[in-house]
Parts: C-alpha cells; sequence; structure tokens
C-alpha cells in the first residue's frame, strides 16, 4: 500500500513537472519532467536534483533565454508546492491512515533520528507502529471485558 502510494505521488509529480516544463518551452519537457519525478523520492536533494538538468539546458542555450531559467525554478517550485500539499495526504497518508501533521512531524523525527534513510522510511515506520498500538490497545480491550 505504502509502496504503492509513493509510485503513484512520483507519477503525479512527473506529470506535474512535465506539464510545467512544456508550457515553460523547454525542449523534451516529459524526459525533464521523469528525472523530476524519479529524483523527487529522495528528501531533500530530490528537487535540487530535479532542477539540475533543466538549469543546464537553460544555460547551454545559445541565445541564453533567462525565461528558461526562471521558469526551470518557477516549475520545480510549483510541483513540489502542489506535491507536498495535496498530493502526499491524499496518496501517503491517506491508505495508511495517518493524519497529515503526523506524517510531517513523523518524517521531521525519523529524519533528525536517522537521517535521510530515515525520513524515506517514516511513513512506513508510522504505519506499523500504529497498527501494533491498535492491535494491542484493542486487544488489552477486550481481555479487560472479558474479566468483567
Amino acid at each position: 500500500m505504502y509502496v504503492r502510494g509513493v509510485i503513484l505521488q512520483q507519477g503525479i509529480l512527473a506529470i506535474i513537472a512535465s506539464i510545467g516544463f512544456w508550457i515553460a518551452g523547454y525542449p523534451f519537457p516529459i524526459v525533464l519532467g521523469l528525472i523530476v519525478g524519479v529524483l523527487g523520492i529522495i528528501p531533500y536533494l530530490g528537487p535540487i536534483l530535479g532542477l539540475l538538468p533543466p538549469l543546464v539546458i537553460a544555460l547551454r542555450m545559445d541565445p541564453f533565454h533567462l525565461w528558461l531559467f526562471v521558469s526551470a525554478i518557477l516549475v520545480i517550485g510549483v510541483a513540489y508546492t502542489i506535491d507536498n500539499l495535496y498530493v502526499i495526504p491524499v496518496t501517503i497518508a491517506g491508505p495508511v491512515n495517518l493524519h497529515p501533521l503526523r506524517v510531517i512531524v513523523g518524517i521531521i523525527i525519523f529524519g533528525n533520528l536517522l537521517g535521510i534513510p530515515g525520513m524515506v522510511i517514516a511513513i512506513l515506520l508510522m504505519a506499523v507502529v500504529k497498527i501494533l498500538y491498535t492491535e494491542l490497545f484493542s486487544g488489552l480491550e477486550s481481555v479487560r471485558a472479558i474479566d468483567r
């Protein structure tokens, strides 16, 4: 469920970025969008790494077009804003039944404790802890009901 949500999230990010690069007039917008989608799985570094190819293309254009350079930054900014505010809560937090605020706080905590690998597995670990807690709590409630 979680892996499917991450793949869906990265696919949506790639589509949004591809549309943005197409509107901006970049050559090969779908390829650039796919690069953004694949690299987007890397916490913190994903947006920066995804921004590098369009910036290199903008810098290599002859003559230099300032619009392409600025639009690359705008496309990545808008794509990740949509991703973080709408896509992640629906595709990742929704299926594992975690509140979006808990997801954000969990990613921050696991990121501080375990670094980048902790951020990648944060939601998965939070879902496991929630399931264990829920099952343990419901098991204790059934034991109390039997004792009465």
